[in-house]
């Protein structure tokens, strides 16, 4: 994997950028897949469920953003697969714990 570091400025900036949108694009996608299931786990096993289920929904992504994307090439896919997936793993475990709060808060009022 190209470590981040040793690249240009505009260059990492530019991959991070990406990495967001195909989250953002892909976190919809994989709630989907996950929604049935991580709601009863806990946050850990919740989060390996969605990185797993994450990883072929954000391949498909990156491949389509490395099609149009050509400076980019090939160096960028691990660290835009990396990036991506964290954040689509991030984003279904907020949505999960707002989920549980808002059951919680009901069961409370």
């Amino acid at each position: 994997m190209i470590l981040m570091n040793h690249l240009p400025f505009k260059a990492t900036k530019q991959v991070t950028t990406l990495a967001c949108e195909i989250a953002s694009r892909s976190a919809p996608l994989v709630w989907e897949r996950v929604v049935n299931r991580v709601l009863q786990m806990g946050a850990s096993e919740a989060k390996g469920y969605i990185r797993s289920r994450a990883a072929e929904v954000v391949q498909r992504e990156v491949d389509r953003t490395l099609r149009t994307e050509p400076q980019l090439r090939g160096w960028a896919r691990p660290n835009l697969v990396a990036q991506a997936t964290d954040g689509v793993v991030e984003r279904t475990l907020n949505e999960i714990l707002r989920i549980q709060r808002s059951r919680s808060m009901r069961r409370a009022a």
